[in-house]
């Protein structure tokens, strides 16, 4: 239905910009109000790229598990109790789990927004137990080295989801801050 989310978002953001914030005078209101358009900005950017993000975000989880899966159960990480235990939890998306995050009822797109949400939360709570796994596994200095790789790969995965992340939230970095009060300096 038209306009999209994006387009009247990108419509508020204009007339915050162009109109309200140069009308504010009081410089509390003005901040607030130039805050509001960076939080829309952010708003316009989530709806554009949210579900896409999402979808990338569930389908690098899945082979960074498979991944781990099939290194935790070689040698040397399959002596490891902790790792192999990790590798008997079914991945969430994995076919054989019945969870309806893959196969009939897949989270795509399609499937919307909260779908894709809490498809990617059940996936992110199960690289948090991969990684507890892995912590509790490098006390044994024999697999020290071999956690090593696991890891590089974790923060791979992880440097990706933070570059998309950033996309998101750079609206929100603001490079202004509220006015300062009367009688105060900047560093008080």
């Amino acid at each position: 239905m038209r306009p999209y989310p994006d387009e009247l978002l990108r419509s508020l953001r204009h007339s915050m910009r162009e109109v309200v914030i140069p009308a504010i005078e009081e410089p509390w209101p003005r901040y607030v109000a130039k805050a509001i358009e960076k939080l829309l900005e952010h708003l316009e950017l989530r709806a554009l790229h949210e579900e896409r993000f999402l979808s990338e975000d569930i389908e690098e989880l899945d082979e960074l598990f498979e991944w781990l899966k099939v290194s935790f159960t070689e040698p040397p990480l399959a002596s490891s109790i902790t790792l192999s235990a990790w590798c008997r939890v079914r991945a969430p998306g994995d076919p054989g789990r019945g969870d309806a995050l893959r196969g009939e009822g897949e989270a795509t797109p399609q499937s919307g927004l909260q779908a894709l949400n809490e498809a990617n939360e059940a996936r992110r709570r199960h690289l948090v137990a991969a990684i507890e796994a892995m912590d509790e596994a490098e006390h044994d200095d024999a697999l020290r080295s071999s956690i090593a790789e696991c890891r590089n790969h974790v923060r791979a995965y992880l440097r990706r989801e933070l570059d998309r992340d950033v996309l998101l939230a750079r609206p929100t970095f603001m490079s202004f801050g509220p006015p300062v009060a009367r009688g105060e300096s900047a560093g008080s």
